[in-house]
């Protein structure tokens, strides 16, 4: 795990920690180092869990990396994170599309709602000319029978 081993240089030099998207060989190699250097360098000499749990897990991810690239495999994990996140995305595609019905539904609604407001106010103006009517009816049927009535007379 010399630099000196690998026949490509590292572009920021095998000191400085590569960037996370940078995927390749050296980078690994280089993540490694720099953890090793950055743990045996340390004045205390020691690490919270906390950061123990971080460094071991990305080392492990390198190690991880290195051997399938070594095997020629792709690394099962990655395939796996990759599965895992297109189908967040495509999830997350999904529940844009039903936010937009819904907020379509719910203007759909309102415009019901308004109608049925529109519907209950005349019903109730024809209930009024309705009675209304009713009224005037028995006022007429009440009138012909008097006049009926008075002509009997």
């Amino acid at each position: 795990m010399c630099p000196n081993q690998v026949a490509l240089p590292q572009n920021k030099g095998w000191d400085d920690f590569p960037k996370a998207t940078d995927t390749s060989d050296l980078a690994d190699l280089a993540r490694v180092k720099w953890y090793r250097n950055f743990v045996s360098h340390d004045e205390k000499g020691e690490l919270t869990l906390a950061d123990f749990n971080n460094y071991r897990g990305d080392l492990e991810q390198q190690f991880v990396d290195l051997k399938c690239q070594l095997l020629g495999r792709e690394n099962k994990y990655n395939k796996k994170f990759k599965e895992i996140d297109d189908q967040l995305v495509e999830h997350t595609d999904e529940l844009v599309e039903h936010k937009d019905e819904l907020v379509e539904h719910k203007d759909i609604l309102v415009e019901n709602e308004d109608k049925l407001v529109e519907l209950d106010d005349q019903i109730d103006n024809m209930k009024k000319t309705h009675f209304h009517t009713d009224k005037l009816n028995d006022f007429w049927l009440l009138f012909d029978k008097t006049i009926k009535t008075a002509s009997k007379l």
